[in-house]
């Protein structure tokens, strides 16, 4: 009987495990997770689970009685301490678990941030289900809310506590927000659409020290700004957590370097998720993608790795965000784009923007565009050279584009 091990309860983990269970029928399985609860949606926690009242079963992966019936063995409240990979053993609870295959899924760990004059403990992350019912309880006697960071955890946020009604600051070091993964147009959109729900923000600027007030704090910025605040969250993103593959050997590199089927420099070990950087053959180098998507994909290609079962090639990444009533789905990576094409009505928030490079689509932001997103997967998995003037003819359907484009 092969003996799997997955460390980590993640996405990714669980997923690998419940795939692993339908290729490997005879397989020993066993998740452990450092937390004391089941898997859980992460995505919802700076969004639905924020705004409303809601418990940790709305929002699990898998219902406890599943990982019972497919025989998969889930250790709650149980650190994994050490990897001997030469006796391929892991240490947890005490004792030793031995391994023919281990999959390392531990995520990441929310970017810290210190400022002088804060107390630790009052500086607010979410990142598990304890983060954000700790937010939602101080959010019962707050009123004014500081995010410092406008990726999307922060955007995603501030979106929540203006629908709760709460007054939201958004200070963004950067020349702009999101700048990472969207153009400047986009970038724009949102912040412009945040700012007529009331968002303040405060650009290229970070805070340098605050004072302690009676129900929070005054905080001071580089450039002089004042803010006072109730609550102050951080949201500058995540460190991926290597630490056990660090101290064998395994390769680390912004995250345990993996190939191209999940496996790092020790055969038998893999690396999935958040902590992983993966070898993407589409892009010809490594990769940390930090989304559910890609996570649930590398535990596809890692568990038919191990299982031996052939395997298609990946997928192209693809994410999403729900603001208010704006849902963004992005697809592709937008590396090297030389041009955008908008598709759509900006002023009416239904639009998308096409990223082009080498005259090729490489990349999509859908803007409440369900059809125009679906059909910018499929060209952009195409990898196809096509004339862009067709894609600028915005009397032609996203549809009537990929007919002329003989998709």
């Amino acid at each position: 009987m092969k003996k799997i091990i997955i460390i980590g309860g993640s996405h990714a983990g669980v997923h690998a495990a419940f795939t692993l269970r339908n290729q490997i029928p005879d397989a020993k399985i066993d998740i452990f997770s450092d937390e004391s609860h089941y898997p859980y949606h992460r995505p919802p926690l700076s969004k639905k689970s924020l705004q409303e009242e809601s418990c940790l079963d709305d929002i699990l992966l898998k219902p406890k009685a599943l990982y019972i019936k497919n025989n998969i063995t889930f250790h709650t409240d149980s650190p994994v301490t050490n990897i001997d990979s030469h006796n391929s053993v892991i240490h947890a609870q005490n004792k030793n678990f031995e391994y023919d295959k281990l999959i390392i899924a531990t995520g990441g760990t929310p970017r810290t941030l210190e400022i002088d004059g804060v107390a630790s403990q009052d500086i607010l992350y979410i990142r598990n289900f304890d983060d954000a019912q700790k937010l939602k309880n101080k959010l019962l006697n707050a009123h004014s809310v500081l995010i410092i960071g406008g990726g999307y955890i922060g955007l995603e946020t501030a979106a929540s506590l203006r629908v709760k009604g709460k007054d939201v600051t958004v200070i963004e070091a950067a020349n702009r927000i999101l700048n990472r993964v969207l153009c400047p147009i986009m970038s724009d959109y949102y912040q412009s659409y945040h700012e007529s729900k009331g968002v303040n923000f405060i650009i290229n600027d970070q805070i340098v020290n605050a004072k302690k007030q009676t129900s929070g704090y005054q905080l001071k910025t580089k450039k002089g700004e004042m803010i006072s605040a109730n609550i102050i969250i951080v949201g500058i993103g995540i460190v991926p957590t290597i630490k056990l593959a660090e101290e064998i050997g395994i390769n680390c590199s912004n995250g345990i370097e993996v190939n191209q089927y999940c496996q790092t420099n020790i055969d038998n070990i893999y690396a999935i998720g958040d902590c992983s950087n993966y070898y993407h053959e589409r892009y010809g180098q490594a990769l940390r993608i930090e989304s559910v998507q890609n996570a649930t994909e590398q535990a596809r290609v890692c568990s038919s790795h191990i299982s031996g079962n052939p395997f298609k090639e990946p997928v192209v990444p693809w994410f999403w965000s729900d603001q208010y009533d704006l849902n963004l789905k992005m697809v592709g990576l937008n590396i090297g784009y030389e041009e955008i094409i908008i598709r759509g009505d900006i002023n009416n928030h239904k639009f998308t923007c096409f990223y082009i490079a080498e005259n090729k689509v490489v990349a999509a932001d859908a803007v409440n565009s369900p059809g125009e997103f679906m059909a910018a997967k499929i060209i952009i998995t195409k990898n196809k050279k096509v004339d862009l003037n067709i894609l600028r003819d915005q009397s032609l359907s996203i549809s009537e584009v990929m007919k002329l484009w003989e998709l």
